[in-house]
């Protein structure tokens, strides 16, 4: 890369060595992926996470899956959300032209800590799943302690 090319973009240091950018560009999100990250396995639902002061939010859309067919769990900082989403058809005698729709099993798990678990609540409506975590209270710092120190 040419030096007019980094000193254009900005990004001098991390761009000279390439072994090294890989690290370097997800080292930025490891602040990020600390509190937050998502992966998929299987289908995928589209979801959104907002922050309030007491709350994370997370909102998936699962339309077409009943309350029945969805799993939230909550372990050791990880969220996960799995549905599955079975056909409903029953055409025999049709010949499928386009499929848009997917069926089968979908699962999404995400990192968010700071959360007390047993104030984790999830509500479905209109294909919509919100699940709320609650965050941990904030504890005070404990006072300062005099220490004493003792002689023989």
């Amino acid at each position: 890369m040419s030096k007019l090319a980094k000193r254009r973009h900005g990004i001098i240091d991390i761009l000279d060595d390439p072994r090294t950018f890989g690290d370097t560009f997800l080292g930025m999100f490891d602040t990020f992926n600390s509190v937050f990250s998502a992966s998929s396995i299987g289908g995928h639902f589209h979801t959104d996470m907002a922050e309030t002061d007491k709350n994370f939010v997370l909102r998936a859309e699962v339309p077409g899956v009943e309350q029945d067919d969805i799993e939230i769990t909550y372990d050791n900082g990880i969220l996960r959300l799995t549905c599955e989403r079975q056909s409903s058809d029953d055409q025999s005698d049709e010949t499928m032209i386009w499929q848009e729709r997917v069926y089968g099993k979908f699962e999404r798990t995400c990192r968010v800590e700071n959360v007390d678990p047993d104030r984790i609540t999830a509500d479905l409506k209109q294909g919509v799943l919100t699940v709320t975590l609650a965050k941990k209270e904030a504890t005070p710092p404990p006072a300062p302690k005099q220490i004493e120190i003792k002689t023989e």
